[in-house]
């Protein structure tokens, strides 16, 4: 049985569908003055040389489904402050054929204001709005310690946020407050939680991004309470559970070098549900059109009954830039789980030594 939809989310649906169709019943007085139209894609292979599958589909048997996805974006310029962006991916990981993952209208308020309303990526990360965009980071994948779903298995949300910008000397800073609810049916990615449906509600928080010529600053704070249905949970959790995340990261790209870490973690207030801390460090280096990159990442979760606890992982990569608009990359990643009770790290169950995963990937943006 689904999950009622929240006030909120209808409330912000119906914003959206109500403009639409002023928009096109109305088409003298909103005359589109500008459409383009952009696409993405990663075609990628992955195998492991344990026979227990890494991030719910990737073993020894090898896998084209974790990294590979299309994805298609339409802006359409309205006027000078109306806006409407929409994106469609098609991916098998999550076992959908084709989902939305942006659908919003933006309105800009003045040079530094802009009110966004609709489907919006949710931004835990420093990459959220770039997740699915393989060519626009160094990796195959981000790091799963970090951006694994196992922690946050939704990636959109429907609702409103607004961006705000100051100059600040040489530097840009941008604050984002948003305020959403979300809705899914928990993917295989997540073995555990396989098929449940999962709803927040209460769901807001702030981000910002501090920049300067070669180097970003990131940090973000939110919260929700969330509910699940699907799976069964002991008689002593008690939903909804509140939920707290808090996120860093940093980027510095200067010429040839490239750093790249994040920082990210997790409070629930059901023992049930494990509190974790994540990390990633990442270095990389340009030698022509080649860039080798080395990637240090740990998950700690505590002893909660849900099996997490902790995975250690290095990452030596490398990648090629085939042209401007596209990229080969081959990864070789190692990871570790600790032998702890209920210890599984990103794997479907428990493995007895280290694990070995070769992934490549062409990704192409047009």
């Amino acid at each position: 049985m689904s999950f009622k939809k929240s006030k909120r989310a209808y409330c912000c649906s119906a914003f959206v569908v109500f403009i639409a169709q002023i928009l096109s019943i109305n088409s003298s007085a909103f005359a589109v003055e500008d459409i383009q139209v952009h696409g993405f894609a990663t075609a990628g292979y992955t195998v492991s040389d344990e026979d227990v599958a890494f991030m719910g589909v990737v073993d020894d048997r090898g896998d084209f489904e974790l990294d590979s996805i299309l994805g298609l974006q339409i802006d359409v310029k309205i006027d000078d402050k109306l806006s409407l962006t929409t994106q469609a991916v098609i991916s098998n990981k999550n076992d959908e054929s084709l989902r939305a993952e942006w659908a919003f209208l933006r309105y800009r308020l003045d040079d530094n204001v802009t009110i966004r309303g609709g489907r919006l990526r949710t931004p835990f990360f420093m990459l959220s709005d770039s997740l699915e965009v393989g060519h626009t980071y160094p990796w195959v994948r981000p790091p799963q310690e970090v951006y694994g779903e196992r922690h946050v298995p939704f990636s959109s949300f429907t609702g409103i946020d607004f961006l705000i910008n100051f100059e600040l000397g040489s530097a840009q800073l941008e604050l984002k407050p948003w305020i959403g609810d979300s809705d899914i049916t928990i993917s295989k990615v997540v073995p555990i939680f396989e098929g449940a449906e999962f709803e927040t509600d209460d769901q807001w928080g702030l981000n910002t991004t501090l920049s300067f010529d070669s180097l970003t600053f990131s940090a973000g704070w939110s919260t929700r309470l969330f509910s699940m249905e699907g799976v069964p949970l002991p008689p002593s959790v008690l939903l909804p559970v509140r939920g707290d995340f808090l996120g860093f990261g940093f980027i510095g790209d200067w010429d040839n070098l490239l750093l790249m870490g994040e920082f990210t973690k997790a409070d629930f207030d059901d023992p049930f549900f494990d509190d974790r801390e994540s990390w990633y460090a990442t270095i990389g280096y340009r030698i022509g059109d080649w860039m080798p990159h080395l990637t240090l990442a740990e998950l700690d979760g505590d002893s909660a009954p849900v099996p997490l606890a902790h995975q250690e992982s290095i990452t030596i990569g490398l990648r090629y830039e085939v042209s401007a608009n596209s990229a080969l990359k081959i990864e070789v990643q190692q990871v570790q789980v600790n032998n702890e009770p209920f210890s599984i790290g990103l794997f479907a169950g428990p493995i007895e030594d280290d694990a070995n995963i070769f992934s490549i990937a062409y990704d192409l943006i047009f």
